[in-house]
């Protein structure tokens, strides 16, 4: 087993960046190797295809309570860094991402139009579906029942289980593992998740009134600062020295106790027009997986329609 700085390496040279899922538990390197170990075997080496997996990764992640694990997936595939750790795959377009974004979750008749295709399909399959086909959405909406244990998932499995053959079925189910293991992973370590980020983003759709949030990621030397800005109704005096002073409401109380326990800071202004929250946090003295080409700050639009 090596050091914290030759996993690095390895993680690095296999994924193309180095995630912050394997930078969680610093004090015990012993359990990232081991978890660095699983991901290898369940994700990275397991032989399904590297983009069905990537993809496959990413519809499951809009399951996970923390964002993290879908923004990084995401990345993965639009090319920042390599999807299942594969060099030789092409990014995807991002108008390819948002439409496997978008896919909805059948359940009922149309869940049963997916069954009834895969029971039509001479099984077991030859070779996995390519991206953005009908059977590549019928496999992803089955394994995703099978993922959550819905109250079809065991109808989706024997499904599953005819179409792909016992081998691959049992590739398929390691990597469900490993994507459960990666969701559980990342929502009880609080410090990957730039929650306040989310909960701002919340707050924009159901308080502000503005349809766009300006969110700004930046380095300066042993800070890392994240800014949200709206462009809507603002708070008036009265409303800004309340939150100021101690937050109202779950939300706001909520994101202050998480920036406290990273021992960051948090800093909230309205001039009536729209509101600015800010963020500080300081930066481990490791090395970050933040891009040097964006030291000088990542400049967002996102519409804030939750």
């Amino acid at each position: 087993m090596g050091n914290a700085s030759d996993l690095a390496n390895r993680v690095e040279g296999r994924f193309g960046v180095l995630p912050n899922f394997f930078r969680l538990a610093p004090e015990t390197p012993e359990i990232v190797e081991k978890l660095w170990g699983f991901a290898q075997a369940a994700y990275l080496d397991n032989p399904l295809p590297s983009v069905f997996k990537e993809r496959l990764f990413v519809h499951l992640s809009r399951f996970c309570a923390v964002r993290y694990c879908i923004a990084r997936h995401v990345g993965f595939l639009v090319g920042l860094g390599r999807p299942a750790g594969d060099p030789t795959v092409r990014a995807q377009s991002v108008t390819d991402v948002v439409k496997l974004l978008r896919r909805p979750f059948p359940r009922g008749q149309e869940l049963q139009s997916r069954l009834s295709l895969c029971a039509a399909c001479p099984a077991p399959i030859v070779e996995m579906p390519v991206a953005d086909t009908q059977m590549e959405d019928a496999i992803f909406v089955l394994a995703a029942h099978v993922f959550l244990k819905t109250s079809d998932y065991l109808l989706c499995l024997d499904a599953l289980t005819r179409l792909l053959g016992p081998a691959r079925l049992q590739y398929m189910l390691l990597f469900l593992a490993f994507v459960r293991a990666a969701h559980y992973w990342t929502e009880t370590h609080p410090e990957i998740a730039f929650r306040p980020v989310q909960e701002c983003l919340t707050n924009i759709h159901r308080h502000s009134g503005s349809k766009t949030a300006l969110i700004r990621l930046e380095r300066e030397g042993d800070r890392v600062r994240v800014k949200v800005e709206d462009q809507g109704n603002g708070m008036s005096p009265e409303r800004l020295a309340e939150v100021q002073s101690h937050g109202t409401g779950a939300g706001i109380t909520g994101m202050r106790e998480r920036v406290r326990h990273l021992k960051g800071v948090m800093d909230i202004q309205s001039n009536g027009t729209g509101a600015t929250i800010s963020v500080t946090f300081p930066v481990p003295a490791t090395p970050t997986s933040i891009p040097a080409s964006g030291s000088d700050g990542i400049l967002q639009s996102l519409e804030a329609t939750g």
